[in-house]
């Protein structure tokens, strides 16, 4: 038997002990055996209890140090996991913002570039007044009226590489003032587009450049 007893009946009076490492184990720190009295085992039992006391303090200090330094130390793991999400968020948001600015530095150069070079188109020289050649007359949002000459079989293209070289570089559309029609294929011929012997042309800029010619 684990406690021993060599006489019956026998009550074993058990206390917690702490030993190296912090772990508790139950030893037997009193045993009464054969004839003895409730008196005595009352008067054992409050012996017991006041030596083992400071013990059980001891040890509900120590459980309740290690209760608030895991809650520490779990508190501490949370805060320093939600400081490593706020980081990873604020470097995504970085790289996120900073690819975006390098994509609109690109997509504002290869703007600038397509501006530049219509505004380097060079037009063959204007024909002379005579048969064959159309009389059109380019009316601007800006009130602006250009009058150039070109050959029935010029192409729509020509005429838009024309506004282009009066420094319009946004998106427009050319409209044939009478009849009214938008001039949308490029490879129609100025007879064709029914410009012939002369018309009027709205330029339809979605937004008109600062750097418009005169």
């Amino acid at each position: 038997m684990w406690c021993k007893a060599s006489g019956f009946p026998a009550i074993g009076i058990v206390a917690p002990i702490n030993y190296r490492g912090g772990a508790l184990q139950m030893v037997l720190v009193a045993l009464l055996q054969g004839k003895f009295s409730q008196d005595d085992l009352m008067v054992t039992m409050i012996k017991m209890t006041q030596a083992f006391e400071p013990v059980l303090a001891a040890t509900l200090r120590d459980s309740v140090a290690r209760d608030l330094e895991r809650d520490l130390r779990l508190e501490q793991e949370e805060e320093f996991e939600l400081a490593l999400a706020a980081d990873r968020e604020r470097q995504q948001l970085a790289e996120e913002q900073a690819r975006e600015f390098e994509r609109q530095a690109h997509k504002h150069i290869q703007e600038q570039n397509r501006r530049a070079a219509l505004r380097e188109v060079v037009l063959a020289p204007e024909p002379g007044p005579g048969p064959g050649i159309a009389k059109i007359q380019f009316r601007f949002p800006t009130g602006q009226q250009t009058v150039r000459r070109f050959n029935y079989h010029d192409k729509i293209e020509l005429l838009q590489s024309f506004v282009h070289s009066k420094g319009i570089t946004d998106e427009f559309a050319l409209i044939r003032s009478f009849p009214p029609r938008q001039l949308d294929d490029l490879e129609e011929t100025v007879e064709q587009a029914g410009l012939v012997p002369s018309a009027q042309v709205l330029v339809a800029v979605e937004s008109v450049s600062d750097d418009e010619g005169d």
